[in-house]
């Protein structure tokens, strides 16, 4: 898992002259996640993660000039890390159909490398570190009614300014709301469609990103948060032996604020999960 993109932004400037600002970006932080879990008696389950944090980080800031007489304007800011892993420590209670569950992540420093260019400058920085926080993930689950269920989470990693100094973006924690329903089927429906689980749910979340307001180049004069809702509708097939399902969920959500930032994205996407016990090869 991961939150390795590509993205490009657009956005006119208004400060000192008229000018278009491009920022490319690709990388991100990629998590290969190796998971035990154990049942300790009726009501509690333990499990610890073990998480090797790889990935890389490249933006390019290009600013053209409306004024031909100025020349177009290149920043390049590079961060790569060594590959090294943390572990998360979880456990869950369960009791009348009803779970709380909890993990808690803990914090990283791994030496970095940093690269920033610009015309006539060339900066390379190797004695930094890039520290992964601590945090944690909470969340609830549990049968209101026979066929009526719900789940609600909250998630805080605790990114702040000391992550990695740069000119170009800055860090505040990352907070993430999810809940979500799910209508079940009544007992014994034969029809195929009526069978079928509908589920609707939204989340809220805060990106740890901070960057420069509209008509800045740099994060000196201030930063601005980018903040995501969603909501998303799905359903799913599951096997005869419950073990095993197909899902399907169709999100929609906006990121952004086109005020403060000068941009703002909706946004449109299609999962399909597919869940496979031991049983179902049976």
């Amino acid at each position: 898992m991961g939150t390795n993109a590509r993205f490009g932004i657009d956005r006119p400037e208004t400060s000192g002259t008229t000018s278009t600002l491009r920022i490319d970006g690709v990388g991100g932080i990629d998590l290969i996640r190796i998971t035990m879990a154990r049942r300790l008696n009726s009501i509690l389950n333990v499990g610890a993660d073990y998480e090797v944090i790889a990935g890389s980080f490249r933006e390019d800031w290009v600013r053209d000039f409306a004024d031909t007489a100025l020349a177009t304007t290149r920043d390049t800011l590079e961060a790569s890390w060594e590959h090294q892993g943390r572990w998360r420590l979880g456990a869950q209670l369960h009791r009348g159909g009803w779970a709380l569950g909890g993990v808690y992540e803990m914090a990283r420093r791994l030496p970095l490398t940093t690269t920033q260019r610009t015309a006539g400058s060339f900066v390379r920085r190797e004695h930094q570190s890039l520290l992964i926080p601590s945090g944690f993930t909470v969340g609830a689950a549990g049968s209101v009614t026979e066929r009526l269920k719900i789940a609600a989470q909250y998630r805080r990693a605790n990114w702040d300014k000391e992550a990695v100094q740069s000119d170009l973006v800055d860090f505040r924690a990352l907070e993430r709301y999810g809940f979500g329903i799910e209508w079940l089927p009544p007992p014994g429906e034969t029809s195929f469609l009526k069978r079928l689980p509908v589920r609707v749910g939204g989340s809220i979340l805060k990106w740890p990103d901070l960057l420069p307001p509209a008509g800045a180049g740099d994060v000196s004069g201030g930063s601005v948060g980018v903040k995501e809702w969603t909501v998303s509708l799905g359903t799913g097939i599951r096997s005869q032996d419950r073990g095993g399902s197909v899902d399907f969920t169709l999100e929609a959500g906006s990121r952004g604020d086109r005020d403060a930032l000068g941009l703002r994205e909706k946004f449109l996407r299609l999962a399909v999960t597919l869940q496979v016990s031991d049983d179902t090869w049976k």
